[in-house]
């Protein structure tokens, strides 16, 4: 991240969870957001909740509202349900306010990502 070049930068997870064809969306958005130049603008997995969550482990499914509750309310992280959705788009300048500033680099990076980029 801290080596793209462009304007407007696309983080995205190599396991194609979110459709590529959705960039459209978060950058309508980001665009439209033009008053802020200090943006993020975060995709979602919600078509694959339903099918996932009725295929897993009962448990898993805890883990995964306990982990929302836990970032919700001990990190401060609101109205974000998929933290660890990894389609984020942002504005150079953000992106790099955002990453120099990151301590974490493997597991729950995302929760740190999204921390610094609501203060």
């Amino acid at each position: 991240m801290k080596l793209a070049k462009g304007e407007i930068i696309l983080m995205l997870d190599a396991d194609g969870a979110t459709d590529i064809r959705e960039f459209e969306k978060l950058e309508k958005i980001l665009v439209a957001s033009t008053k802020n130049n200090d943006c993020v603008v975060i995709g979602s997995r919600n078509h694959l909740v339903e099918k996932v969550v009725s295929e897993r482990a009962w448990y898993r499914n805890i883990l995964m509202h306990g982990n929302n509750l836990i970032v919700q309310n001990l990190v401060g992280i609101k109205n974000i349900k998929d933290t660890q959705c990894g389609f984020k788009l942002f504005r150079r300048k953000s992106m790099r306010n955002i990453f120099k500033n990151m301590h974490l680099n493997r597991w729950a990076f995302d929760v740190e990502l999204l921390h610094i980029a609501q203060k």
